[in-house]
């Protein structure tokens, strides 16, 4: 698909160099989605790399202002060095994240290419940026077309695998328990046109594996083992071991009588103390808040009188 569909030979370069590094090389076959998001199985991540670029292809038809070689190229960057870490257990994951790891290798793999457009890195850079769209966490937000269709279709696939594999766990045969990263319950029931096929087939993991137990073939009954349809009382009794009998309990000493609690005195009564006299007390406050309330209604008044006799 590479070689075939990318016309560009700077981009097809690119590409080349980093399918051809050894951990992107070693690891995508194997490398799966983080756990909880999506593609969470062997190989998922290249699964999801194949299906957005084949559906570039199907956009770049419908949309041929799009620039296909950006689009194939930007559907492999955007998560190819998940490939190297994908569980993104490593300090440098942790740390700085697949995406600026990505825009670095970019810079890399780009210095050994001679003569390579500065204006075509910082396209390709951007598709790597902007791939979360325009969410909180997102570097950047789209600002080309190419960006946007790659943000859409990476989101799209995302969402559909994440579906289908709670679909696949669920063992219910037309809605799913509540999905927990989407609050809902998901139809998983056939279709009710004359297709009439369901999106997962077989019921799900769960119902497989019941059904293959029950399929199982029973294993003989061993003597002394009760019959299955003997009352549970009795399956137990015949299951459990014999108890061992106890050696009686040692007769305890008696206890020591403890001699009674002495007595207390009881607290002779308090005084009671003279009245207080009053002649002690003030007869006045020495502070009068209000003094000053109080004097100005004669004050002005006062000065009343002064001004009319004036």
């Amino acid at each position: 698909m590479v070689t075939e569909r990318i016309g560009d030979t700077y981009v097809k370069q690119l590409v080349l160099a980093f399918l051809d590094d050894p951990k992107v090389a070693a690891g995508l076959p194997v490398a799966q989605g983080a756990r909880g998001t999506h593609h969470t199985w062997r190989g998922g991540v290249a699964e999801h790399i194949l299906s957005v670029m084949r559906l570039t292809l199907r956009v770049s038809d419908q949309y041929p202002m799009a620039d296909r070689d950006l689009l194939l190229a930007g559907a492999l960057l955007q998560q190819v060095m998940k490939t190297v870490d994908a569980s993104e257990s490593s300090d440098e994951s942790r740390l700085v994240g697949h995406i600026v790891l990505t825009a670095q290798k970019l810079r890399e793999k780009v210095l050994a290419i001679p003569g390579f457009p500065p204006l075509l890195e910082q396209h390709l850079t951007h598709l790597i940026v902007s791939q979360h769209g325009d969410a909180p966490h997102s570097p950047k937000s789209p600002v080309t077309l190419e960006a946007q269709i790659l943000h859409s279709l990476e989101s799209l696939d995302a969402r559909i695998a994440s579906w289908l594999e709670a679909m696949q766990r669920d063992s219910h045969d037309r809605w799913t328990d509540s999905v927990r990263p989407y609050e809902r319950q998901l139809w998983k029931g056939p279709s009710p046109t004359s297709r009439g096929r369901a999106p997962v087939e077989g019921g799900g993991r769960r119902k497989a594996r019941e059904e293959k137990r029950k399929a199982r073939p029973e294993k003989p009954q061993q003597q002394g083992t009760p019959a299955e349809g003997a009352p549970q009382e009795q399956q137990a009794q015949q299951q459990r071991p014999p108890r061992k009998e106890r050696p009686p309990r040692e007769d305890r000493p008696p206890r020591e009588e403890r001699p009674p609690r002495e007595e207390r005195a009881p607290r002779p009564p308090r005084e009671e103390r003279p009245p207080r006299d009053a002649s002690s007390l003030p007869k006045e406050l020495t502070f009068k808040p209000f003094s000053a309330l109080t004097s100005l209604p004669s004050d002005s008044g006062k000065g009343g009188e002064g001004s009319s006799e004036s």
